[in-house]
């Protein structure tokens, strides 16, 4: 093995990629790869028993973003089957819809997902999705340390700890779409493959990656580009060639061919003007990573979780970066014992992205300091995503935090590096047997660092009441009691009980009419005004005592009918007295309860003679 690290080291030092000669090399047939295969399934199974253990009853959802995602994984598809546009919709925020191409709606595993979704319902296909999804990110980040250190157990700890990762966990349960980072290790992996050996078919590969990772999501997409041009850049004398010139064309050609479905209506929706300028920072100034949590692991730990929680609420969520201590330990070693090429391409990764996670400034456990000033925010260190945001089209990577996961996947291979050379050394000293106890304690370490108690599964049943919808044969839009719209920057409705009703779009799957709620990543400010300027809606929100919002309620069941809207939905859980109490007089038909959820029908208007 030693041996083996040594030629490619030789190789790299004078700036050429080491031939792949070891027999536990990625080229190798699928059975060299069984065990960590294996130990990923496992690990799989270990991680989300609790939702495993109770298919289909539960969905890997919050009930909150989660929610959202389920309901394009059944929107797109049912648009697609209707020969509709999967991403302008009336089927949210009646009647002034939403232009869903910039919405964060994963449409490759949308459909991906329908099939599944036909056999086995929508909830246990989204969580079939979910759970490939992980196990995809494992085995990206698996051949690609594989790739660099050539050797399959260390290459196994950096699956593990890319695939369970803190950050991934939350993003299964919640944001979907940045849940799919295992196509930024596959894409990486590709265009090494590509500078390897620069071939029309590796091209093809490098660029149908990019492609999938933009029907995927934009967010994850530009990380790979921009991670790609780390590689690029450290292989320079590669890239500045006529042949890798051209290959790399090719592979763009081709991510932009299989991306066209969804960047055309992107740009379609630009040209609509659908996108509205962020104020600001857009919130980047808040979702970024706390220096400390590097190294500070999420209050959700069953064993040392408790103590940091007073900590976590300014290193924990939407701040988390936490790649584990031991990876972090091995990743310094890995720089040590790496060759050039590794250390620079690697190690530029990871302090790139984790300069940018930290977003336009440092935040030492919540605290920013002051000295500067900058769009009403007063901060001491600036750090260069300041300078990204300048970049047009940028100021759309709103959530600097997300960087952390291509940081934690270049700390992962640095990690594999050092325990494939520590291997080597153990294996020369005292033997094969001594040697493999190295990654395998180096995964069960990984693993009890990465345990946790969040695992926030949402109930796939939807309330009896909702049948009654779908059998009415009325084909009337559904109002939500509490009404409430919401997208990245703005939340309207039922902001006085400050509660999240996204879980109302998994009920509107079920009966497939109109909602008037809606949830999407944007929605532009012409929208907005629409929805909040009709004085139905503008009654509503203010029975719901919704700040900004005194409109005296004047309406009617005629009013509710000519705005489309068919039936009134109820929930005692989410109670608002004062909307439920002035809808009891105005003459709507109870359809159906079932003492939580009460569904009321609004009668048609009488036709005059």
């Amino acid at each position: 093995m030693s041996s083996v690290l040594t030629a490619a080291g030789e190789a790299e030092e004078r700036g050429e990629e080491p031939a792949d000669t070891s027999p536990a090399g990625p080229s190798r047939p699928w059975p060299a790869h069984t065990g960590p295969v294996v130990g990923l399934v496992g690990l799989l199974v270990l991680f989300y028993w609790p939702l495993i253990r109770h298919f289909p009853s539960r969905v890997l959802s919050d009930g909150a973003d989660g929610a959202s995602f389920l309901w394009s994984y059944w929107a797109i598809p049912h648009a697609l089957g209707h020969l509709q546009d999967p991403f302008r919709t009336h089927q949210i925020f009646w009647p002034v819809g939403a232009d869903t191409a910039f919405n964060t709606n994963t449409p490759l595993w949308s459909v991906l997902s329908w099939p599944l979704a036909r056999i086995f319902g929508l909830g246990v296909a989204a969580s079939l999705v979910g759970l490939a999804v992980v196990l995809i990110s494992g085995l990206g980040a698996y051949f690609l340390a594989l790739r660099e250190c050539q050797n399959r157990g260390a290459a196994f700890v950096a699956g593990v700890a890319f695939a369970f990762l803190p950050r991934h966990l939350l993003s299964t349960f919640a944001a979907f779409n940045l849940a799919h980072t295992g196509l930024i290790a596959f894409g990486l992996l590709a265009l090494l493959r590509l500078y390897e050996r620069p071939t029309r078919g590796r091209a093809a590969a490098a660029g149908a990656v990019l492609g999938a990772t933009v029907l995927s999501d934009y967010t994850l997409a530009i990380f790979l580009i921009l991670a790609g041009v780390v590689v690029a850049a450290v292989r320079y004398r590669a890239t500045g060639t006529r042949m890798m010139a051209t290959r790399l064309a090719q592979a763009g050609a081709t991510a932009a061919l299989l991306s066209l479905p969804v960047i055309a209506p992107a740009l379609a929706a630009v040209r609509h003007h659908e996108l509205s300028p962020i104020p600001g920072f857009g919130g980047a100034d808040t979702f970024s990573a706390d220096l400390l949590s590097w190294v500070v692991p999420p209050a959700s730990h069953p064993v040392w979780g408790a103590p940091l929680t007073a900590l976590n609420r300014s290193t924990g969520g939407i701040h988390l970066a936490y790649p584990g201590l031991v990876v972090l330990g091995l990743a310094v070693a890995g720089v040590a014992v790496a060759t050039r090429v590794q250390r620079r391409t690697w190690g530029l990764v990871a302090v790139l992205f984790g300069l940018l996670a930290m977003g336009p400034f440092t935040h030492v456990a919540g605290h920013t300091g002051r000295g500067f000033t900058y769009l009403g925010d007063h901060f001491a260190v600036p750090l260069p995503y300041l300078l990204l945001r300048l970049v047009p089209g940028m100021t759309e990577l709103r959530v600097p935090g997300r960087f952390a996961d291509v940081a934690a996947l270049g700390l992962d291979v640095l990690a594999a590096v050092a325990l494939a050379r520590l291997h080597g050394a153990v294996a020369a000293r005292r033997g094969l047997r001594w040697a493999a106890m190295v990654p395998l304690a180096a995964a069960a370490l990984t693993v009890f660092e990465f345990q946790t108690d969040y695992r926030p599964l949402q109930p796939s049943a939807v309330p009896r009441p909702y049948e009654a919808i779908a059998a009415s044969g009325d084909s009337g839009a559904v109002l939500e009691i509490p009404l409430q719209w919401r997208d990245g920057t703005h939340r309207i409705g039922d902001n006085a009980a400050n509660r999240d009703d996204t879980l109302f779009l998994w009920y509107a799957t079920t009966y497939r009419q109109p909602l008037v709620s809606g949830m999407v990543a944007r929605l532009p400010d012409w929208r907005w005004r629409r929805l909040t300027s009709m004085p139905l809606y503008r009654q509503l929100l203010s029975l719901e005592a919704e700040p900004g919002f005194s409109s005296p309620a004047t309406f009617t069941a005629d009013d509710l009918r000519r705005a489309g809207i068919g039936f009134v939905v109820l929930h005692r859980d989410r109670p608002e007295p004062a909307a439920a109490a002035y809808l009891a007089r105005i003459g709507l038909r109870r359809l159906s309860s079932d003492g939580t959820v009460t569904v009321l029908e609004v009668p048609l208007p009488l036709r005059r003679l």
